[in-house]
């Protein structure tokens, strides 16, 4: 529940909108986990001078439930995101919004090559909230 209070602006905020399907997985892709779960929450937010999107993820047990009993997930080391920005769009920041230990960001590096934009998230555990920040 920390973690959900610590981000509620972003996780309870109503102008952040589910992007259509065709547009999240045009805009996003994951590479190194398998057993991520993400396609299906990508949101967006426009701002002023851009946009704001939220990639949430779920890092998945080994078996297809979650229950309490399950064996705690591996976590998931060195996930590739890439974002595809838009033609005029510079990417101003990416934040890993981490639950664990106690809810904290981390500044995540990227690499810029044409019209995309690749970050390697370290370490997921149970899950995370990738934040991606753009202006025009």
């Amino acid at each position: 529940w920390r973690y959900a209070m610590r981000y509620s602006k972003y996780f309870y905020n109503s102008e952040f909108r589910l992007m259509p399907e065709k547009e999240r997985l045009a805009a996003i892709s994951v590479a190194g986990a398998p057993r991520l779960f993400w396609k299906q929450w990508i949101f967006e937010k426009k701002t002023k001078n851009g946009r704001l999107l939220l990639v949430n993820m779920i890092n998945l047990p080994e078996g297809d439930y979650i229950s309490e009993r399950h064996e705690p997930t591996k976590p998931q080391k060195n996930v590739v995101l890439t974002f595809n920005k838009q033609r005029n769009e510079k990417v101003k920041k990416i934040v890993m919004l981490n639950a664990e230990p106690e809810p904290h960001s981390v500044k995540l590096k990227s690499r810029t090559d044409n019209n995309k934009v690749t970050v390697t998230i370290p370490e997921i555990k149970w899950g995370t909230g990738i934040l991606i920040e753009t202006e025009k």
